[in-house]
């Protein structure tokens, strides 16, 4: 309500999903005016009805049935899989660096999931995906993959050509056979 007690025609018209909220809290890292930016964001771009994909959009960040796709075809050591996700999100204008970090939060999911069984900000379906990964790779393969992502998101970010940079270690990641595939 605005001090005088009428109250905008925004603030009833808009609807926001808990998995938009949750992708808020963890974008904004607790900062309360870079959640307001955000959401004032989309309030300019005329969302009525903010789900999580709208705030990932929003911000760059690759869908996560993207990120999923590309870490099992890394698990998978399948760079067939691995290049058509990574060309579909490339396509959309998705930065390489936002989807650098991406997969590393979500192999460190993963190991987490892997390690205690439990996680949080994930729905059920997003979880049963977490366990049928999980179950493709063991923690030292799973805690490797999170050091080898942050070494290329190192290199990624001091060179000017990101993309082949990308490409390059993503691909090496699926051609790196290793007696602990499983």
């Amino acid at each position: 309500n605005h001090p005088s007690g009428n109250s905008t025609p925004s603030q009833s018209d808009i609807e926001i999903t808990e998995g938009a909220l949750n992708t808020i809290a963890i974008l904004s890292e607790g900062a309360m005016r870079d959640a307001l930016s955000i959401l004032e964001r989309c309030v300019q771009d005329g969302l009525k009805n903010i789900n999580e994909d709208n705030i990932k959009d929003l911000v760059g960040i690759p869908k996560i049935t993207y990120i999923q796709e590309i870490v099992d075809g890394i698990l998978e050591y399948n760079v067939e899989k691995v290049l058509n996700a990574l060309d579909a999100v490339i396509n959309e204008g998705k930065d390489v660096t936002n989807l650098t970090w991406e997969l590393i939060k979500y192999v460190r999911d993963l190991l987490i999931y892997k390690t205690t069984n439990k996680i949080e900000l994930y729905s059920e379906d997003e979880i049963n995906k977490l366990k049928e990964l999980t179950e493709k790779s063991n923690k030292e393969r799973l805690l490797n993959l999170v050091y080898e992502l942050s070494e290329l998101q190192n290199s990624i970010k001091t060179s000017s050509q990101k993309l082949i940079i990308f490409q390059a270690g993503i691909i090496k990641l699926c051609n790196k056979q290793s007696g602990n595939s499983n």
